[in-house]
């Protein structure tokens, strides 16, 4: 249970049938409306739970509205007031059909996403999929040991679910998804970039027929070692895509750090045509660097620490993330931002110490979705942000959890400034 769901509230309709939009907090969230049968008409995350009920349901008293405003705007601290965005088309007035009102609070965008999924899940279970769908994120699956070795667009709608995989044959499977990217376009530009910089087979049909395939041009331009005609052995090709995983799993300073070594090595040499080679080589990497393509590793080292908005002004919370799991560890006083992050290392390597004991094994691809919706947002229009372990294998064998404590400390400045709430303002479902 996340600290929002311990403080959910429920609003019942009145004596004159209706529900009060003032009896709502100003702050942000989910909601949902139910009839009188406690059947679900609408879900929505929110950025004002007052004004977006005074929207759908409208005032119970109409000349109180000015009063009600005002005192919106004198809300307690820690609840966010943001005036709402003026609807684009009209919307149905459900006042007459709602009886009930469950409110789940929510101190971030990341936090509103992961309820609105949990209670879609649970009182909507034959349509939440097609609620969410839009959400989905995009990998690539570049497998070394697949019978052909070749990237595929896959937004995880195949992935093995709790209890399809033992731990191990999990983490060979994620040390091979690599991602996310925000769409599926942006997953093919990115394989097709990964291609040109590693030299990769472009035509999955002819690799399929080795090494009885038909070379390509890239082979007489020396961009392929042509492992379709047998031109390089297939153990060699996929230790090159093995090495190419793992070239991504390190970031583009990682990546670049042992060819320019090379570089320099090469140019101390006089070996100058080498030392040119090496610099094409990085200039290529860079196309890795674009911002559509800038959290895409391998998923067996997708492990952050969010630091988010709290609902409570001048705090953060901070949140563990891997494949499996998103989930709040602590809340942090903004007012300590230095000293609170660089003690946040005990904490999260805790968390991911739990997790991995109790964790059930399987891909929750919606979650991954989410978080990923979050993680690739523009970093202008999020308070917060999200800081990537540094040794995301150290911290699964128990060791230190290692992260940037400076970038840790100005996440959790920014996400401590709660003037206005970064939830979204629109209905996620309408189901009246």
């Amino acid at each position: 249970m996340t600290p929002a769901d311990a403080e959910r509230m429920v609003i019942e309709s009145g004596a004159a049938g209706r529900i009060d939009p003032t009896d709502a907090p100003a702050r942000a969230g989910v909601v949902l409306l139910l009839d009188r049968d406690r059947r679900p008409i609408l879900l929505a995350t929110t950025a004002d739970a007052r004004a977006f009920l005074r929207r759908r349901l409208g005032a119970v008293d109409r000349g109180g509205e000015q009063a009600d405003a005002e005192a919106s705007n004198r809300a307690p601290p820690g609840e966010s007031v943001e005036s709402p965005k003026p609807s684009r088309t009209p919307q149905a007035d459900l006042s007459a059909i709602t009886a009930r009102v469950e409110f789940t609070p929510a101190g971030s965008g990341l936090e509103a996403d992961l309820a609105f999924l949990r209670i879609a899940r649970e009182r909507l279970p034959a349509s939440w999929e097609a609620l969410t769908e839009r959400w989905r994120a995009w990998f690539l699956h570049l497998d070394p040991a697949a019978a052909s070795p070749v990237w595929r667009k896959t937004n995880l709608g195949d992935a093995p679910r709790s209890g399809a995989h033992d731990p191990a044959s999990m983490r060979t499977l994620l040390a091979t998804l690599v991602g996310p990217m925000a769409n599926k376009d942006a997953a093919g530009r990115f394989g097709e970039a990964i291609d040109d910089v590693f030299d990769l087979c472009r035509f999955p049909k002819e690799l399929a027929l080795a090494p009885r395939g038909t070379a390509c041009a890239y082979k007489e331009m020396g961009k392929c070692p042509a492992p379709c005609d047998g031109s390089e052995a297939m153990g060699s090709y996929r230790a090159r895509v093995a090495g190419a995983l793992e070239s991504l799993r390190c970031g583009a300073a990682g990546r670049a750090e042992p060819i320019e070594r090379r570089m320099r090595e090469a140019a101390a040499r006089q070996n100058y045509a080498a030392a040119a080679g090496h610099k094409a080589s990085l200039e290529a990497l860079r196309s890795l660097e674009k911002p559509a393509f800038r959290e895409a590793r391998p998923l067996d080292v997708f492990r952050f620490v969010a630091i988010l908005g709290s609902g409570r002004a001048g705090w953060a919370r901070a949140w563990g993330i891997d494949a499996f799991s998103c989930e709040p560890i602590v809340d942090l006083d903004g007012a300590r931002a230095k000293a609170a992050a660089a003690a946040l290392g005990d904490a999260v390597a805790s968390w991911f110490e739990r997790r991995e004991r109790s964790a059930g094994v399987g891909i929750d691809p919606m979650l991954l979705a989410i978080v990923s919706r979050h993680l690739l947002a523009p970093r202008a229009k999020r308070r917060g942000g999200f800081v990537r372990l540094t040794d995301p294998a150290g911290v699964e064998r128990g060791g230190e959890a290692r992260f940037d404590a400076d970038q840790a400390a100005r996440c959790l400045r920014s996400a401590a400034r709660t003037e206005a709430s970064d939830v979204e303002e629109f209905d996620r479902a309408t189901l009246a």
